[in-house]
């Protein structure tokens, strides 16, 4: 794939796509942009390969950030080089993956190489007085081209560019990340701790945050583990066999009712009071975000619903999240499932399931 790309650019790449039976990404329509060029003159022309990539480095990294601070892809690059006869000569590379530094070096001794030491080297036997970076497409507000799986090339940097920005605002402690740590259900198994920690300088390098060299490094390893507590008897996901895909801050206060609208309880066998026979969305300021969830005030339940109970921190009555409870799954047709909680005599909408 990357030869491909790097063969027929942006075009062959969606006809590789469609090729494959995949989807094209939209693309925003170009607008005139401010030109991005990035010039380096030699006072004695230089006909040397190495000497010559030595001293483009810099050329390199200008030409980067600028196209990186003006918010432009940088998916094509144009390579001009200019002999002491004053004689031009173009090409063009199109970048595959993150368009870095390393990147456009590397395509700088690709085209290079060929120059010195290919048919036209007669062009080149005084060497190369001026070197030239420019960024045929400006294009403005999408990310560098998806690889053939779909990740989005620039995601990591990106990302990492926005939480530094974040935690310089609002202090790097309060920027939370989710970590699974093991538990009955989706609140207990997942702990929010902070991403970056306290006392942690943000900046340690030119356009380095410790968020992205930590990553870096421990992304390897997070990959290859995996988590320490992988079964826990009697556990949501071990009952159910899926995790929930979205749960709510806090849960949104419901009630369920029999057919004479008496209040259902579960007991400590965890057997219903009544047979349940519909759900109510509470008021409250949540009932409004009940409602779209469910798409209206009620819904009437299915037959043969079994809850199923967690003791939990039983010996801890101030712990109402980790406390005793049951859990009640409910499928809806053409829907997202929906999970319910029992604890301490009240009832709540937990999270959704995916289709």
């Amino acid at each position: 794939m990357e030869t491909l790309y790097n063969r027929y650019g942006p075009e062959g790449k969606k006809l590789w796509l469609l090729a494959k039976g995949m989807e094209i990404p939209n693309r925003l329509p170009k607008t005139k942009q401010t030109k991005i060029v990035e010039e380096l003159s030699f006072e004695t022309p230089v006909n040397n390969l190495e000497t010559l990539l030595f001293a483009t480095r810099p050329l390199a990294e200008r030409f980067e950030k600028r196209n990186h601070h003006y918010g432009y892809l940088l998916e094509r690059l144009k390579i001009i080089a200019v002999t002491p006869s004053g004689s031009q000569h173009e090409a063009y590379w199109s970048l595959y993956g993150p368009a870095d530094t390393k990147a456009i070096i590397q395509r700088l001794r690709w085209q290079l190489e060929a120059w010195l030491q290919g048919q036209k080297i007669l062009d080149f036997r005084e060497g190369i007085s001026t070197l030239i970076l420019e960024n045929p497409e400006t294009d403005r507000g999408k990310e560098n081209p998806p690889t053939l799986w779909g990740k989005d090339s620039n995601q990591d940097r990106q990302t990492a560019q926005a939480i530094r920005k974040t935690a310089e605002l609002i202090g790097p402690e309060r920027i939370l990340k989710p970590k699974y740590v093991g538990g009955y259900d989706p609140r207990q198994a997942v702990l929010l701790e902070p991403m970056i920690a306290r006392g942690t300088a943000l900046q340690t390098g030119p356009g380095k945050t410790a968020f992205e060299i930590k990553t870096q490094k421990a992304r390897a390893k997070t990959m290859s583990e995996k988590p320490i507590f992988t079964k826990w008897p009697g556990s949501l996901k071990e009952i159910d066999g899926t995790w929930p895909a979205l749960v709510y801050e806090p849960p949104i206060p419901v009630g369920i009712y029999s057919e004479t609208e008496t209040a259902v309880s579960i007991n400590a066998l965890g057997e219903f009071s009544q047979t349940p026979v519909k759900l109510k969305i509470l008021p409250g300021e949540q009932a409004l975000l009940g409602k779209e969830i469910l798409g209206r005030s009620t819904l009437i339940l299915p037959t043969e619903l079994t809850p199923w109970l967690i003791w939990g921190q039983w010996w801890n009555p101030e712990n109402n999240l980790y406390g005793p409870r049951a859990y009640l799954k409910i499928p809806r047709e053409n829907q997202s499932d929906i999970l319910l909680c029992y604890r301490k005599g009240k009832w709540t909408l937990e999270a959704t399931y995916e289709n």
